[in-house]
């Protein structure tokens, strides 16, 4: 018998396929809708799905558009950067200056000498790699001052701008033994340390700086800013004697001692400061505990690098600057009723205000911000706090006595404490707890409102909450009831909101 040709042998063979995959086809849709009935009820929609599909990205596209921190507006504002050279060269400690033209306040952010952060220039990324091939998505700021030697601090000002979102208008740069005769020009400082710490001196020699509350000069006072103990948390704890330090020093430069502070500062530091900008005289004669404040910049420590989190720095900033543009007017409606014996409550309206989601309720503490804010308010910070699961009374913890009593009027049955300190440089912290979960309308429009924090609901708050971990400044910012900074991370139904 004749054998059927190729041609036809390979046709009878794609029919036979096309059978085969015509019935496993028709058995998975029979078998998709049969589950889809037993679990809903209903038979699935083809085009119900494509919706569904379109909806979800829709939302997540504006969700990833709502989370990117615009600039912020410069104003009356001068930015500027501190550059202290560590001892190798190898890294510089840094801060921030913002200096309100306007209201003369100056906040003065610290940045860590071992930091990395995530350029969100992708033009200044691509520069960058030409000179750092090896650069990731983060980029160390060590690894910048190795490859761009003297050229570094034009191309950290441009990454800290980035960072911030700012237009960084000057930076100075001191060394080390510079910076302890800046110090000097003024009183010393008395500083308590809890306990005795090594440091080399000017001549290279080691020497013992004793513990206790002791008054440090300029060399010891370097010594205590630089100082790195080797643990896990040993930036984060620098940061923290760095800010305390300052917040002792800023008293001891007044009169006269502020005029030979910035004379000593004039002549040692190498700047890039036009003429337009304020000279450090002018800024440190206003200089006060009221007109001042320090912050360690919004990030995060682990394995000995500090990443710092740019939504949330500029976040942070945002708030700064909102409260040293009102600070003014603040203090002209003060003064104005100081005479009046039943205005006895100090307003909590210049300070730094976190507010955190303790009650699982969806957008509860974005709902306060924007409430807060309306009524003249500050908050620079918003997150969940999680630790003990709802907490049944709100709590309201404030670093001086006296201060937060005017939040009582919101809160009237919170539990008000004073705590020692808040490590991410608040000034009030509010744990609203399943008690207040009804927020009041928004019904004050007078004040000019962010969009991008009246936006944003917890959960966007908190995305990314692996690359912000307050755990390691949670030793010192522990209050009585044995909470700690480290607010952990929850998700909501944000369309309840």
């Amino acid at each position: 018998m004749k054998k059927p040709s190729f041609i036809k042998r390979f046709l009878s063979f794609l029919l036979r396929l096309a059978v085969v995959g015509a019935l496993m086809a028709a058995f998975a849709v029979i078998t998709f809708e049969g589950v889809t009935y037993y679990l809903t009820g209903t038979l699935m929609d083809v085009d119900d799905v494509n919706e569904k599909m379109h909806a979800a990205s829709t939302q997540t596209a504006k969700e990833t558009e709502e989370t990117t921190p615009a600039e912020i507006d410069n104003g009356n504002l001068e930015a500027t950067l501190l550059f202290v050279d560590s001892q190798d060269g190898c890294y510089e400690y840094i801060m921030l200056s913002l200096y309100n033209k306007e209201s003369k306040a100056l906040d003065l952010v610290l940045l860590p000498e071992n930091a990395s952060m995530k350029c969100p220039d992708e033009k200044l990324v691509r520069e960058i790699k030409k000179k750092l091939p090896e650069a990731g998505e983060s980029i160390s700021f060590a690894d910048v001052c190795k490859v761009y030697g003297e050229d570094r601090y034009d191309m950290l000002s441009k990454l800290i701008g980035k960072l911030c979102g700012l237009e960084i208008d000057a930076y100075d740069i001191l060394t080390l033994d510079q910076l302890a005769e800046v110090i000097d020009a003024a009183d010393d400082v008395s500083y308590n340390l809890d306990y005795a710490i090594s440091y080399r001196d000017s001549d290279n020699k080691l020497k013992t700086l004793e513990g206790g509350n002791l008054r440090r000069d300029g060399r010891e006072s370097v010594a205590i800013l630089t100082y790195l103990d080797g643990s896990d948390s040993q930036i984060s704890d620098r940061l923290e004697r760095t800010s305390t330090y300052l917040n002792s020093y800023i008293g001891k430069v007044s009169g006269k001692k502020s005029e030979k502070t910035a004379k000593k500062f004039a002549k040692l530091a190498k700047t890039s400061r036009g003429k337009d900008l304020t000279s450090v005289e002018d800024i440190l004669k206003n200089i006060s505990g009221d007109t001042c404040l320090v912050r360690i910049a919004q990030g995060s420590e682990k394995e000995g690098i500090f990443s710092l989190d740019y939504q949330k720095i500029q976040l942070q900033l945002s708030a700064l600057i909102k409260q040293s543009d009102s600070l003014t007017a603040d203090s002209s409606s003060s003064s104005s009723s100081s005479d009046k014996e039943e205005e006895s409550v100090k307003s909590s309206k210049n300070c730094s205000i976190e507010i955190y989601n303790s009650a699982y309720v969806s957008g509860l503490a974005a709902g306060w911000q924007a409430y807060l804010e309306s009524e003249g308010y500050t908050i620079s910070m918003i997150d969940n706090y999680q630790d003990e699961g709802p907490i049944s009374q709100t709590r309201i913890r404030v670093t001086e006595e006296g201060m937060g009593e005017d939040l009582l009027e919101y809160f009237p049955d919170a539990d008000l404490s004073v705590v020692d300190s808040i490590s991410t440089g608040g000034d009030i912290r509010i744990y609203v707890g399943t008690d207040y979960t009804d927020v009041p309308e928004v019904t004050n429009y007078s004040n000019e409102e962010d969009e991008e924090y009246e936006d944003e609901d917890v959960s966007e708050d908190t995305s990314d909450d692996s690359s912000y971990d307050d755990s390691s400044d949670s030793d010192d910012s522990s209050d009585d009831s044995g909470e700690t900074d480290d607010p952990g991370s929850y998700d909501f139904d944000t369309d309840s909101e």
